[in-house]
C-alpha cells in the first residue's frame, strides 16, 4: 500500500471538566504512524502506532467574567497547523469541540465559541448529532460582525453525517442541512461520523439496537465524494473507524480520506 494512503492524522477534545466560570479541555493530537509489524512480525499498512501529545490544557473563563490575559492571547494565536491532502488549506491541530452533552443548541454555546474565537481558536468541531450547527452558525456571524474575524475563510470548519444519514441517497440532503444551519457555502471538512448506519429520521445517541442497519460504505464513500466534487466540502473523511474498516474504504475510493478522527477521553486516566 502507498505511504501516502495511511498518513493518518485525527483530533478530538475531551471536556475534562466544566463549572460556571471556567471551561477546561485536553486537546490532545493523535498521530498515526505510516506501517507497522503484525504479531508475526511481517509488515502491515496498518499504523505503527497511536502517539499522544497533550499540546496544551487550556483554562479560559466565560466571556462573562471579561478576564483576559495576553499570555493567554499569545499562546493561541501560535496553535500548529498541518496541510490537508490536495485541498490547499492548513488544518489547526488545536481545534474546539461542541459536543454538550446531552445535546441541545444554546445561548452559553454561541458565548462560548465567540469566546474561543477572540483567544484566537480557528477550527470548530460540530456534527447534526450535537445540535451545535445552528449556535455555531450563529457564533461564525456574529464574529464577522463584531471583527473578531474578517471572513469565514479564516475557520476551519467540520461536521459529521450522522448514521440515520448513512445511505447513499441521504448523504448530500444531510449535508445540504448541515450547511442551511451553520449558514455556510461549504465545509473544510465532512465526516462519516460512526461506520454503521440506522433506520433514516432519528437523530439521538444511545442508539436504538433494533434502529442498527449494515453499512454500505462504497456507495456511502461514492455520495460524500460528489459533495466533494460540488465544492460542498473542502475535505473528506472519516470518525472512530477501525484499521479494518479503513482497509476496506480504500479498497474502493477514489477520493481518499483526509482524515480520521477519534475520540481520547482522558478523565478515567486520571484521578
Amino acid at each position: 500500500m502507498n505511504e501516502d494512503k495511511m498518513k493518518w492524522v485525527s483530533f478530538q477534545l475531551a471536556p475534562f471538566h466544566q463549572s460556571a466560570e471556567t471551561e477546561i479541555f485536553f486537546i490532545v493530537e493523535i498521530a498515526h504512524g505510516v506501517k507497522s509489524q503484525a504479531e508475526n512480525n511481517e509488515p502491515t499498512p496498518y499504523p505503527k502506532a497511536i502517539v499522544l501529545w497533550i499540546l496544551a490544557h487550556i483554562y479560559w473563563p466565560t466571556r462573562s467574567s471579561g478576564f483576559r490575559t495576553r499570555q493567554s492571547r499569545a499562546k493561541m494565536r501560535s496553535i500548529p497547523e498541518m496541510a490537508l491532502g490536495s485541498t490547499g488549506k492548513a488544518i489547526p491541530l488545536v481545534g474546539m469541540g461542541t459536543a454538550v452533552y446531552p445535546f441541545a443548541p444554546s445561548e452559553t454555546m454561541i458565548d462560548s465559541i465567540l469566546t474561543a474565537i477572540e483567544l484566537g481558536y480557528r477550527h470548530f468541531d460540530s456534527a447534526a448529532l450535537y445540535q451545535s450547527e445552528k449556535p455555531l452558525g450563529e457564533a461564525i456571524k456574529k464574529a464577522v460582525e463584531l471583527g473578531l474575524i474578517k471572513s469565514r475563510d479564516e475557520l476551519f470548519i467540520t461536521s459529521k453525517l450522522w448514521c440515520s444519514d448513512a445511505h447513499h441517497d441521504r448523504v448530500l440532503p444531510a449535508l445540504q442541512n448541515t450547511l442551511k444551519n451553520l449558514q455556510l457555502d461549504y465545509l473544510d471538512l465532512y465526516l462519516i461520523h460512526w461506520p454503521v448506519s440506522l433506520k433514516p429520521g432519528k437523530y439521538e445517541l444511545p442508539v436504538n439496537k433494533d434502529d442498527l442497519l449494515p453499512i454500505d460504505l462504497g456507495s456511502v464513500w461514492k455520495a460524500m465524494e460528489d459533495c466533494q466534487k460540488l465544492g460542498l466540502t473542502k475535505a473528506i473523511g472519516v470518525s472512530n473507524f477501525s484499521c479494518k474498516k479503513l482497509e476496506e474504504l480504500l479498497q474502493t475510493a477514489s477520493i481518499l480520506p483526509a482524515v480520521n478522527q477519534v475520540s481520547v477521553l482522558l478523565r478515567s486516566a486520571l484521578p
